[in-house]
């Protein structure tokens, strides 16, 4: 009876050592998305103040805290605001490609976001590729459909198109 009571402590110390560890993961994973966040904001803050060296400079350092958090850890933040985040550092150092890949990783796990959507409809934009841009913000729009930005960005797509863009030809 002694050894009985002895191995159910063992199993609920280990249960409670295994919970501590997941929730410590948990945390880590919450502090280096908010400091990611924290980067990203106050990079915007610096394009706002026309600071733009220190601007790139925060969003590099945001970029890397996050390969770092993703690549080594290996427990990455998998949610649609760190991957929108993430993205968004990414296009504030012009970098849309791997913006798009990103907010593309997004939508795993969370296929019905109009931010992912709208955000890779913005990265179209800004390579040229209007036609893909268009399917990006209609794809938000069947979503959401009460959202004014939305409904002007389609419209503004649509009329590049007509001009010619890299998809609009």
């Amino acid at each position: 009876m002694r050894s009985f009571f002895l191995l159910v402590g063992i199993l609920v110390i280990g249960l409670g050592l295994v919970v501590g560890w997941a929730g410590y993961r948990s945390i880590a994973q919450q502090a280096a998305f908010l400091s990611c966040e924290i980067l990203h904001e106050s990079a915007g803050r610096s394009f706002a103040d026309k600071d733009w060296n220190r601007g790139l400079r925060t969003y590099a350092a945001a970029v890397k805290l996050y390969r770092k958090c993703d690549d080594c850890s290996g427990f990455g933040l998998k949610s649609e605001n760190g991957f929108l985040v993430i993205g968004n550092c990414y296009c504030g150092l012009g970098q849309y490609m791997a913006a798009s890949e990103y907010y593309k990783k997004g939508l795993k796990y969370a296929p019905y976001s109009v931010a992912l959507y709208s955000a890779l409809g913005g990265c179209a934009v800004q390579t040229g590729e209007f036609a893909k841009a268009l399917s990006y913000y209609e794809k938000s729009w069947e979503i959401f459909p009460y959202d004014r930005k939305l409904k002007k960005a389609i419209k503004n797509c649509r009329m590049r198109m007509v001009r010619g863009g890299k998809d609009g030809s």
